[in-house]
């Protein structure tokens, strides 16, 4: 394996892990440490009540500060280099009713991510499987994220809701920097959750992010290197681990021959971070 690689992966990495019975922060052990930086999402039993996704949340929080081997990121001071796992948490699916006063409760529990539309409901803004594009609630729901510092995630998003976020970042001078936590290239495979280049352009032109999932090395490498040519470079995407089944090390074993950029094993994720997180 190369060795810059595998110093990387060790180091930090992305993962996008439903947490319902909050493995990750409950296992980071002293002989058992975790990977140093992960973003991971909440997935309540009833993801659309308000109150439910506040009680699994607040849970999982104290159940991670009571770990000494966890820092959880609120802020960009949370990134400092140490031994500590460090979570970042998000949610699967927008909550109903979200008001500034409800956001301001979530982010003291730590969400610092959260998307604007979700596969079964389109309260907020049209998923990929509808043709609108962000509600009046939805405009509301950013401008409540943006009070908060809470990052918007574009996964799932509709082409004309995505591109209606941007212009609400760009028209209400929102200090955002959007990401997709999980999304490939919808041209390299025609699969409608995937983004379309105009979103995945402009994300990066923001200075978010793109996490592109990782099922098999071909399949990442097709998406990953259409993203290269697409964004001119490297720098505004990474390896996502979607649902927890592949850990980083056996994402490094299968992509070690590929000659990556060893940034993608999660130091990309921590520069965006790094630029949408508030400073204190």
């Amino acid at each position: 394996m190369n060795a810059q690689v595998s110093q990387e992966v060790a180091c930090i990495i992305l993962q996008k892990i439903p947490c319902f019975a909050d493995s990750m922060a409950r296992s980071v052990s002293p002989g058992r440490p975790g990977p140093s930086l992960v973003h991971l999402t909440t997935l309540s039993e009833f993801p659309w009540d308000f109150d439910e996704v506040y009680r699994a949340q607040e849970n999982l929080f104290f159940r991670a500060l009571k770990n000494p081997l966890v820092r959880i990121v609120k802020t960009r001071e949370d990134l400092i280099a140490d031994e500590k796992t460090r979570i970042l948490f998000g949610l699967r699916y927008p909550p109903d009713g979200m008001t500034l006063w409800r956001m301001r409760k979530l982010r003291e529990c730590g969400i610092g991510v959260m998307p604007i539309a979700d596969l079964n409901q389109d309260r907020y803004g049209s998923n990929y499987r509808g043709g609108g594009g962000l509600t009046p609630k939805g405009v509301a729901l950013l401008c409540a994220m943006n009070e908060c510092g809470v990052i918007p995630d574009l996964s799932g998003a509709g082409y004309v809701t995505a591109l209606e976020v941007f212009d609400v970042i760009r028209n209400e001078k929102l200090f955002m920097r959007p990401m997709a936590s999980h999304s490939g290239c919808y041209s390299t495979f025609r699969r409608n959750q995937d983004l379309h280049d105009p979103i995945l352009r402009k994300i990066s032109r923001m200075g978010g992010y793109i996490g592109i999932p990782y099922s098999f090395s071909h399949e990442f490498m097709i998406h990953a290197r259409h993203a290269f040519k697409m964004m001119l470079g490297w720098g505004k995407i990474g390896v996502c681990t979607n649902g927890g089944r592949y850990n980083h090390f056996e994402i490094a074993t299968d992509l070690a021959m590929e000659n990556l950029d060893p940034r993608l094993f999660g130091q990309n994720f921590k520069e965006f971070l790094m630029r949408a997180l508030p400073q204190t």
